[in-house]
C-alpha cells in the first residue's frame, strides 16, 4: 500500500494518511531549521531515517511498533527543531552513543519579561503503556536526567502517540476543529491523569527534588475527519501540547509555563510557514 497509496480504504487509509501527515510534519520543523547553525546536531538523527525504512514511524500521529527505537527517537529530533526557534546554544543528544544519562535537548532561552537566560533540559519519555505506575517511573527517570545535568533547570516531555486510540479520532466525524481539538486533549488527559492513581504527595516532591520544574509537557498528536459543508469528510491534522501539573499542593513554575506554550506555538505554526525567534514571552 505505502507504493499505491491510493488504492488504501477503511483503516489502512487512515494509517496511510496519518504516516504521511506525520512525516510532512517533521519535515517542516527540519527544513525550518536548515540555517541554523544548530542544524549540524541534528544530522545523527536525520541519519536514523535512511536507515529506519518503512518499518519506523518517522512522524508522531500513529502508534509505533514496540521494537520501533528509531521511530521514539524523531520526537528528540522534533523538540530540538523547536528549541532552535525557542532558543539558542541547542544541543541534541547523540541518538546512539549516550550513557542513557543525558537529557535529550539542551537549550539557553531568554525571558522576554525579565530578559533573564536560562539553560534549559528537555527530558522527553515516549509511552505506550497507560499503567499510572509505569508513567510516574518514566517522569522519574525524565527527573533523573535533568538533575544531572549542567542545566538550570528542565522539563519533562511525555509523548502519548503509542498510548492513543488513534481510531477513535479517525472513526469519528467532528463538527468543528475545537471540538476535535478538545477530545485529543481529553485522550491526553485521560492517558497521563493515570500517572496521580495512588500516588502520594511525596512521590510528586520526589520528582522536584532537583533541577525538574512542573508543569509537565504532554504531546498528543493524530489525525481525525471535519465535516465539510459539500458532506464530504476531510482528514484534519490535531496536535496539542498539554501543561499538566499532577497536584496543585506544588506550584508550576512561570517560565516553565512560557516554555510550553511557545513550543504548542510552534508546533502548530511552523507547517503554516510561520515562525517567531524571539523566545518565551
Amino acid at each position: 500500500m505505502q507504493r499505491k497509496p491510493e488504492l488504501a480504504t477503511g483503516v489502512q487509509q487512515a494509517e496511510i494518511l496519518r504516516q504521511s501527515a506525520g512525516v510532512h510534519d517533521l519535515a517542516a520543523k527540519v527544513l525550518s531549521v536548515e540555517n541554523q547553525p544548530e542544524f549540524q546536531s541534528c544530522l545523527e538523527h536525520l541519519k536514523l531515517i535512511v536507515k529506519s525504512g518503512i518499518n519506523s514511524s518517522v512522524g508522531q500521529m500513529n502508534r509505533g511498533a514496540a521494537s520501533d527505537d528509531i521511530g521514539r527517537k524523531m520526537i528528540e529530533l522534533y523538540f530540538s527543531c523547536l528549541a532552535i526557534h525557542c532558543g539558542f546554544d541547542v544541543e541534541l543528544d547523540h541518538p546512539t552513543n549516550s550513557s542513557g544519562d543525558n537529557p535529550d535537548v539542551m537549550f539557553t532561552a531568554k525571558d522576554g519579561e525579565t530578559l533573564r537566560e536560562t539553560r534549559w533540559a528537555l527530558a522527553i519519555k515516549s509511552i505506550s503503556s497507560r499503567s499510572g505506575q509505569t508513567i510516574y517511573e518514566r517522569i522519574k527517570e525524565g527527573a533523573h536526567q535533568i538533575d544531572v545535568c549542567s542545566a538550570d533547570k528542565g522539563i519533562i516531555v511525555i509523548n502519548v502517540k503509542d498510548a492513543l486510540d488513534h481510531e477513535s479520532f479517525w472513526n469519528r466525524s467532528f463538527d468543528n476543529l475545537i471540538d476535535a481539538l478538545e477530545s485529543l486533549k481529553s485522550s491526553i488527559d485521560e492517558v497521563i491523569e493515570k500517572s496521580k492513581e495512588n500516588r502520594d504527595l511525596e512521590d510528586w516532591r520526589e520528582v522536584l527534588s532537583g533541577k525538574t520544574v512542573f508543569p509537565i509537557a504532554v504531546l498528543g498528536q493524530s489525525l481525525c475527519r471535519l465535516t465539510t459543508k459539500s458532506g464530504q469528510p476531510q482528514p484534519t491534522v490535531l496536535k496539542a501540547l498539554v501543561a499538566f501539573n499532577p497536584t496543585k499542593s506544588l506550584s508550576a513554575d512561570a517560565e516553565a509555563l512560557k516554555v510550553c506554550f511557545f513550543f504548542n506555538e510552534l508546533m502548530q505554526k511552523i507547517i503554516l510557514g510561520e515562525t517567531d525567534s524571539s523566545g518565551p514571552r
